[in-house]
């Protein structure tokens, strides 16, 4: 196998695993943010840890998922290049939806960078960016013509 595989392989697991980490911690910062606004919180609060540690877990997360998602990604297309397929990669819609995924990914990450990117519409952006990511595992299972699959 060749080394742009492995390492395209190894990237895009640990993005996939860093954007698993960010959406537990998307979900407990939902979580924590609804018990504490509602008019009787109680023991559910008490076990959490503070927005402000949630969402900066969820940051160094989502940091870092992006980071080696997006290089997973790079990693591939120099794969598919030592392969002479680049053309055939644009034809695979696990391709562009992951395309699209990191672009996402991106753009979450951009937006909780600066100050106003906090709080319940980042950690929803984290959770739909999750369901993209599934999307596009599920596209390799329905697309057997697909460049992933013929791999």
């Amino acid at each position: 196998m060749n080394a742009w595989l492995w390492a395209h392989l190894a990237l895009i697991f640990s993005g996939i695993l860093a954007l698993l980490l960010a959406v537990i911690g998307a979900a407990l910062y939902l979580a924590q943010s609804r018990e504490l606004k509602s008019k009787h919180p109680g023991g559910l609060s008490t076990q959490l840890p503070s927005l402000d540690r949630l969402d900066r877990f969820h940051f160094r997360a989502l940091r870092a998922g992006v980071i080696l998602f997006t290089l997973g990604i790079l990693s591939g297309f120099f794969w598919a290049t030592d392969l002479r397929r680049t053309g055939d990669i644009f034809k695979d819609p696990k391709v562009l939806l992951s395309l699209l995924t990191c672009l996402m990914y991106w753009a979450v990450l951009t937006i909780r960078a600066g100050e106003l990117g906090r709080g319940q519409k980042i950690a929803i952006g984290t959770l739909l960016i999750f369901v993209l990511l599934i999307a596009t595992w599920m596209s390799s299972l329905y697309a057997p013509s697909a460049f992933h699959k013929s791999f």
